[in-house]
C-alpha cells in the first residue's frame, strides 16, 4: 500500500512536470486591455500577443495566458497597445545647418554630425516612432545609418532612405543638393543614386516640369519612386508625370491653393486622390519654422539637444525672423493649412504623417505627436489619424505585409500608452512602454544618451 501510494505520487509529479514543459513558450506576452490594431476598426479588448524572434505569432484572447509560457510578460490590461509609429518626413543626416540670405534667396549649407544623427535616432525610439521616411540625405551617411541600424550596431527605427535633393539651379541646399540641368544629367544622377540604393528620389523646389518628366520616367524604370517639394512645378503639372508624393501642404507649395474651396483647388485634390498620389502636409513644421514657437517647444522638450544642433536652431531662427513682415498672422496661415488638410481628407488624398524633423525646433519623435495633434485640430477622427501614421504609412512604404499593424506574422513594433489615443491624440505621448521587434526598450536610457 504504502509503495502503491509512492509510486501514484511519482506519476502525478511526472504528468504534472510533463502537463508544465507542454505549455507553449514565447519571447514575450502582452496582455493588451484595448488593443488598438492599426487598422481602423473597432478596438479589441482583453488581447494576448504572442511574440517570437521580434514577430506576432498569434493574437489570443486575454483569458487563455495561462496557457502559455513567457520569457517576459507584460501585463497591460489597464493600457492601451497600439503599432509603433511612423514619420514620414525626416532627415537624420540633416543635423547641423545654417542659414543664410543671398540676395534675398535663403542658402543652407549641412554638415554631417555622427553623434548628433545618433541622438535623432534615439530621441525617435523614445518618443515610439520605430520607422521613418527620410525625405533628403547625404547620401553614403544616410545608406551607412540605415545599413547599421538594420545590422544592429545602433539602435533607431527602421530607414527607409532618400538620396541628395535634386535641384535646377541656384541651389538651397549647396551641400546636399545635386544639381541637374540637362536631360542626360538627370537620368544620370537617378541611375547613381538607384544603383547606391535609396528607396526614393526627391526633387526641390526649383525643378522645371520637363526635367521633372525625365527624373519621373528613369526613376520608375528603376523601380524607384519620386517625391516633391514643389515650386517652379505646379502640383497638376507634376501629378501629370507620374510623380508618387508631394511634401508639406498645399498653401504652401502651390498657389493654386490660397483658396482651399477654389475650383481649382478641389479640382487638384480629386485629382490627387484618383492617382493615389499621397501628401505629407507637415504642418508643424510649417507652422514652427518663425521664433513665434520655436523656444517654447525645445524648452518643454526632455532630452538635452546636441550643441551642434542647437547652435545651428538658433542661428536660423534669428534669420528666418527677419524674413516675417512685423505683425505678420502666423494663426491665419496654420488656420488656412488645417483648412486644406480637411479639405484633403475628404476628398480622399492620401495623407501621410510627417514631422520634418530636424528643421529647426522640429525634435526628432516627439514632433510626430505634435502633428497628430495637428491633423485632430484639422477635424480628421483619431482613429483615421492612428491608422494613417501606421497601417498607411507601412502600405505607401510596400511593407505592410510585414508591419504597420498588430496582426500575426508582423514585426513586432509596438506602442503600449497609459491613456486612450482614441479619445485624445495627445495622448499617443502616455507611452508606457516601447517595443522595437519584440524587445521592450529602456528608454531612460534613451533619454540620456546625446
Amino acid at each position: 500500500m504504502k509503495q502503491a501510494t509512492i509510486l501514484f505520487i511519482i506519476v502525478i509529479i511526472f504528468y504534472s512536470g510533463f502537463s508544465g514543459c507542454s505549455k507553449p513558450k514565447y519571447d514575450t506576452g502582452i496582455l493588451a486591455g484595448t488593443l488598438i490594431d492599426g487598422n481602423g476598426g473597432k478596438p479589441k479588448k482583453n488581447q494576448l500577443i504572442l511574440i517570437n524572434n521580434g514577430k506576432i505569432e498569434a493574437i489570443k484572447n486575454g483569458d487563455e495566458k495561462d496557457k502559455y509560457q513567457f520569457g517576459n510578460f507584460i501585463d497591460a490590461q489597464d493600457k492601451f497597445v497600439m503599432p509603433g509609429l511612423y514619420d514620414m518626413h525626416g532627415h537624420i543626416t540633416m543635423n547641423y545647418r545654417t542659414l543664410n540670405l543671398v540676395n534675398g534667396f535663403p542658402e543652407m549649407n549641412v554638415t554631417y554630425d555622427q553623434p548628433s544623427a545618433e541622438w535623432a535616432l534615439n530621441s525617435l525610439l523614445y518618443y515610439g516612432v520605430l520607422s521613418v521616411r527620410e525625405t533628403a540625405d547625404f547620401l553614403d551617411e544616410g545608406l551607412a545609418l540605415q545599413l547599421a541600424v538594420k545590422k544592429g550596431e545602433l539602435a533607431g527605427p527602421e530607414i527607409f532612405t532618400c538620396g541628395p535633393l535634386l535641384e535646377f539651379s541656384n541651389p538651397m541646399f549647396k551641400t546636399m543638393s545635386v544639381v541637374v540641368r540637362t536631360p542626360e544629367e538627370a537620368r544620370a544622377e537617378v541611375q547613381r543614386e538607384s544603383k547606391a540604393g535609396i528607396q526614393f528620389i526627391k526633387v526641390y523646389a526649383n525643378m522645371p516640369v520637363d526635367i521633372l518628366k525625365v527624373i519621373v520616367d528613369e526613376a520608375h524604370k528603376n523601380k524607384v519612386r519620386v517625391l516633391g517639394h514643389l515650386g517652379a512645378t505646379t502640383w497638376t503639372q507634376a501629378i501629370e508625370t507620374g510623380i508618387d508624393g508631394l511634401v508639406h501642404s498645399g498653401p504652401y507649395c502651390d498657389l493654386a491653393f490660397t483658396d482651399p474651396h477654389s475650383d481649382t483647388a478641389i479640382r487638384i485634390l480629386k485629382l490627387m486622390a484618383d492617382k493615389k498620389v499621397a501628401n505629407d502636409p507637415t504642418l508643424i513644421t510649417k507652422n514652427v519654422i518663425n521664433s513665434k514657437y520655436g523656444d517654447s517647444l525645445v524648452k518643454s522638450w526632455p532630452f538635452t539637444v546636441p550643441v551642434e544642433t542647437k547652435k545651428g536652431w538658433d542661428q536660423q531662427n534669428k534669420v528666418f525672423s527677419t524674413m516675417f513682415p512685423p505683425g505678420y498672422n502666423f494663426d491665419n496661415e496654420l488656420k488656412l493649412n488645417l483648412e486644406y488638410v480637411n479639405m484633403a481628407y475628404r476628398a480622399g488624398v492620401p495623407l501621410l504623417v510627417g514631422s520634418d524633423f530636424n528643421n529647426q525646433n522640429i525634435i526628432p519623435g516627439y514632433s510626430l505627436h505634435q502633428e497628430l495633434q495637428l491633423f485632430s485640430d484639422a477635424g480628421i477622427p483619431n482613429d483615421k489619424i492612428i491608422r494613417i501614421a501606421t497601417h498607411d504609412a507601412a502600405e505607401w512604404l510596400g511593407v505592410l505585409t510585414q508591419s504597420g499593424t498588430i496582426e500575426k506574422d508582423k514585426n513586432a513594433d509596438i506602442l503600449i500608452l497609459n491613456k486612450n489615443p482614441l479619445e485624445n491624440i495627445s495622448n499617443t505621448l502616455s507611452i508606457d512602454n516601447v517595443i522595437r521587434r519584440g524587445k521592450v526598450l529602456d528608454r531612460g536610457k534613451l533619454l540620456n544618451k546625446r
